[in-house]
């Protein structure tokens, strides 16, 4: 008897779904340190958005770390934070300049 030996799962997008998310939460940080922080965060809000889709319309082993548990728990919890970051940075009353 022979036994095969198989290697890792191969995935059609590989690690890009997490890849694209990382690269706008990335932006939104960069804004931040240029001192943009409404524009920077808004991002960051929106990086949780764009997971929170890919991990609707992907399949669950195509969306490679997307997935933390199940499908409707991911959607809903990334939709709750991104929507709760982009409100927020929209209703912090800007500051006063000296």
């Amino acid at each position: 008897m022979t036994t095969q030996q198989q290697g890792p799962v191969r995935r059609p997008f590989g690690e890009l779904p997490i890849a694209l998310v990382l690269l706008v939460a990335v932006g939104g940080i960069a804004a931040i340190t240029l001192g943009h922080w409404r524009r920077g965060m808004f991002l960051v809000g929106l990086a949780a958005l764009v997971a929170a889709v890919l991990r609707l319309v992907l399949r669950t082993r195509d969306a490679g770390l997307l997935v933390v548990r199940g499908r409707l728990f991911d959607v809903v919890w990334l939709v709750s934070t991104g929507v709760a970051v982009m409100i927020l940075t929209t209703v912090v009353p800007r500051g006063t300049p000296h």
